[in-house]
C-alpha cells in the first residue's frame, strides 16, 4: 500500500500501467518487500508496544482482570476489554499454582506459552494461526494510516492538490483493521490462557 501511494503521489503510476519491463517489475517487488519489512517492524513498535501494551494494557493482564473492566478505554474498545470469566481465571491461577508459578502479566504469558506449546502441537498451530491473523491486521492498519498521512501531507505542502477522499478511505480501512487486530490479539491470549487452564494435572511424584 505504501509503494502504491508513493507511486501515485510522485505521478509515475507505474502500478497502473498495462505492461511493465522486467527491470521495473523486479524493482517494485523488491521495494514492496523492503517496505513491508519496515512497516511490520514499525507497526509492532507503535501499535503493539506503545498503543496496546503501554496505553491499553497487555492482553494477558486485561483478560485476567475479569469480565467487567474499569479501564477508561473500555467504552472505545469493548471487545478487547472483555475479560475471562471468573471460573476460567480461577482455573488458570490453580494451574499456575500447581506448577509453582507466581507470575502475572507478560511473565505469566511467557510461562503459559512455553508450557502450552510444549504440551500440544495442535495448540501451537492454532496459536500460530491467530498470531498471523493479528500480525496481518496490525500491519495493514498501520500501512493504511501512513498512506493516509502521506496523502494529507502532499495535499497541504505539495505542488498539486490531491483527492482527500483517498485519505478518508485510508483512515476508515485503518480503523477497521485496528479493531480487527485487537480482536485477534485478544483472542490469541484468550486461547493461550484457556488451553493452559485445561492442561492435565501434574502427577505428584
Amino acid at each position: 500500500m505504501i509503494v502504491v501511494t508513493l507511486d501515485y503521489l510522485f505521478g509515475e503510476q507505474l502500478v497502473l500501467r498495462p505492461t511493465l519491463s522486467v527491470q521495473i517489475f523486479t524493482l517494485l517487488v523488491i521495494a514492496s518487500y523492503i517496505v513491508g519489512q519496515v512497516i511490520s517492524h514499525l507497526s509492532a513498535v507503535v501499535l503493539e508496544q506503545w498503543l496496546v501494551k503501554r496505553l491499553l494494557g497487555g492482553s494477558t493482564g486485561v483478560l485476567m482482570a475479569g469480565e467487567h473492566s474499569r479501564s477508561p478505554w473500555a467504552r472505545l474498545f469493548p471487545q478487547y476489554f472483555h475479560g475471562l470469566k471468573s471460573a476460567t481465571i480461577a482455573r488458570v491461577m490453580a494451574q499456575a499454582e500447581r506448577r509453582g508459578c507466581r507470575l502475572n502479566g507478560d511473565e505469566l504469558y511467557d510461562h503459559c506459552y512455553a508450557v502450552v506449546t510444549e504440551a500440544s502441537e495442535r495448540a501451537a498451530s492454532r496459536l500460530d494461526y491467530l498470531k498471523s491473523q493479528y500480525g496481518f491486521a496490525r500491519n495493514i492498519a498501520f500501512a493504511f494510516f501512513c498512506s493516509a498521512g502521506m496523502i494529507v501531507y502532499e495535499d497541504l505542502v505539495g505542488p498539486r492538490r490531491i483527492n482527500l477522499w483517498w485519505a478518508v478511505a485510508g483512515i476508515a480501512v485503518s480503523v477497521c483493521m485496528l479493531y480487527r487486530y485487537l480482536k485477534f490479539y485478544r483472542e490469541y491470549a484468550s486461547e493461550l490462557l484457556k488451553r493452559y487452564a485445561e492442561l492435565p494435572v501434574l502427577s505428584q511424584e
